[in-house]
């Protein structure tokens, strides 16, 4: 038995190839635009569509082998009155009325406020985010900033694909 550790390209590989094997269904990745003014003209806020990807905690993984920094999870629906809510009501309101604009289906699973992660090894290297590379390994942080408790990817990647087999009940 070898203790090489995969590289991460053949990791990501493996996890689609058991993502798209266990028939795990994608979610929305969308960008949200906020209500601005352009050229004295009023702009709505938008949700503009990005592509699909995998939530795996932490982490997204796209059909391409892409990966992003989880964001923020909303789930497409009837966006409701305006009301004397607190802010983070109002603002999940604003994102299911750009949803509901963007004509996104109810019910849908969407990812918003997502960052690119470089997997270049050296920008990997030093990367402060929940992927880094540290002795050629690829691990994941569970803590910002905390290396003790880190995983590596493959097992991280392992685990949260169990864990959504699971929860469709195969």
């Amino acid at each position: 038995m070898s203790d090489r550790v995969p590289p991460l390209p053949e990791i990501i590989t493996r996890a689609l190839a058991t993502l798209r094997a266990a028939g795990i269904p994608a979610e929305l990745r969308a960008e949200f635009v906020p209500a601005h003014t352009r050229l004295m003209i009023p702009r709505r806020a938008a949700m503009i569509p990005r592509g699909e990807v995998w939530r795996l905690g932490s982490l997204l993984l796209g059909p391409e082998g892409d990966l992003y920094e989880t964001g923020e999870v909303v789930r497409a629906s009837e966006p409701g009155w305006p009301g004397h809510q607190s802010v983070l009501a109002e603002q999940r309101r604003e994102y299911r009325s750009a949803a509901q604009r963007a004509k996104i289906a109810p019910g849908t699973v969407i990812n918003l406020g997502w960052t690119p992660i470089d997997q270049d090894p050296e920008a990997l290297a030093v990367s402060p985010g929940a992927l880094f590379v540290r002795d050629g390994e690829p691990l994941v942080r569970w803590v910002p900033g905390n290396d003790a408790a880190a995983i590596g990817l493959g097992s991280y990647l392992g685990e949260r694909i169990e864990l959504l087999t699971n929860a469709r009940g195969d």
